[in-house]
């Protein structure tokens, strides 16, 4: 846990961040560095890659310290600037090597998981990245924590500081533009739907 011995509540976690203090920057690695890289190396299969890519990432947050406001801010800029590295390193390695990886969305029964995205061909990740940067900020935040990050609904209103009715409306203004917008996956548009509406409804 951040808070706890050392910081006594959010606050003084985030006043001791901001001054660049040692100990607020471990507290914040040992606290979410293992599960990033497992995020990471889940969009890249690569171990060393989603290590070296998490680590960059702590580096940025921990150079702009000062404009993180919140944990939750600092979270989800963690993962996301690990989320865009994973991209731009699936396109370097399309480039280099003209794999043509099988393309598919799968609705894993078993737990849940919105999209298994390790199996993406890099080229439809990244124009499903790119639709999803020209919708309003609020959806886009929030259909990247649900579908990238494959956060609960109840967990993206916790980091965002939202409603859980909040999130269930932004993600179907998310889809609903998805839906109209993505013409190369028209072919896979029909399940990405049936999973993104159907983690709407929880």
């Amino acid at each position: 846990m951040i808070i706890g011995d050392y910081f006594k509540d959010e606050i003084e976690f985030i006043r001791a961040f901001h001054l660049k203090d040692e100990k607020a920057y471990k507290r914040l690695f040992d606290e979410y560095y293992s599960e990033i890289v497992y995020f990471s190396y889940k969009l890249t299969n690569n171990e060393a890659v989603a290590e070296e890519i998490v680590a960059d990432s702590f580096m940025k947050v921990f150079n702009r310290s000062t404009v993180f406001p919140s944990i939750a801010n600092i979270k989800s800029f963690l993962y996301i600037t690990s989320r865009n590295a994973c991209f731009d390193y699936l396109t370097r390695e399309k480039a280099r090597s003209r794999n043509n990886f099988e393309f598919q969305y799968l609705l894993d029964k078993e737990d849940g998981s919105p999209l298994d995205f390790e199996r993406m061909n890099a080229e439809l990740i990244n124009t499903l990245h790119k639709e999803i940067k020209k919708l309003p900020p609020l959806s886009q935040k929030v259909i990247t924590l649900r579908v990238f990050e494959q956060l609960e609904p109840n967990k993206v209103a916790e980091v965002l500081g939202i409603t859980y009715q909040t999130v269930k409306n932004q993600t179907w203004i998310a889809t609903s533009r998805l839906k109209n917008s993505l013409p190369l996956l028209k072919k896979h548009v029909a399940e990405l739907m049936l999973v993104l509406i159907s983690s709407v409804l929880v």
